[in-house]
């Protein structure tokens, strides 16, 4: 092995990096700043996750609303609900919806319905602005009317301030994961 190759070509290089540290410090610190900014622009994306599933009550909500019938006027239940969209906000950056609803496997769009408090009271009404902040959840209802037959769901779709759409498929299996989660039985996990 030559060794003085190795020993002339480090010195080349020694000699390079003494004349342009400065060149060279100044490409190393850019990489960096550039690196550090394309990670903050990624970072800073509203990231939501999407889950459907049937309410809580959902068997016995059916059964009051068919049972409305045979009630007076002012006695029946006009809403129950019927599914829960979740959304979760997993990204760093406030997530403002503007719009949910839920597509029924007849193709009907349902929106969902918020409490909204006017004045002493409390009411349901179309949701205008719902702020989610970063690693929090927010739960939508869908509301089945009186006069109205039960529908399955399809799929979720959630609209962002930024305008984009987030769409989830309905499926028994993300069904029994979100009651899991909000339940606390970790079995089905």
């Amino acid at each position: 092995m030559n060794f003085s190759a190795f020993s002339i070509k480090g010195e080349f290089v020694l000699q390079w990096i003494s004349d342009n540290w400065l060149a060279l410090y100044g490409a190393i610190a850019a990489s960096a700043a550039l690196a550090i900014n394309l990670s903050r622009l990624r970072k800073g994306e509203v990231k939501l996750e999407v889950a459907i599933c049937p309410h809580e009550n959902q068997q016995e909500n059916i059964k009051l609303i068919s049972q409305n019938q045979t009630k007076k006027v002012y006695e029946r239940i006009n809403l129950a609900p019927l599914y829960t969209l979740n959304v979760c906000n997993t990204g760093r950056v406030d997530a403002v919806i503007k719009d949910a609803r839920l597509v029924c496997k007849s193709g009907i769009d349902r929106k969902a319905l918020v409490p909204k408090k006017i004045g002493d009271g409390t009411i349901l009404s179309e949701i205008s602005e719902i702020k989610i902040f970063p690693r929090a959840s927010f739960n939508f209802n869908i509301y089945l009317r009186h006069g109205e037959e039960p529908f399955e769901a399809a799929k979720a779709v959630i609209l962002d301030s930024t305008g984009k759409e987030w769409c989830k498929i309905n499926s028994s299996k993300n069904s029994r994961l979100f009651k899991a989660v909000n339940r606390m039985d970790w079995r089905f996990l």
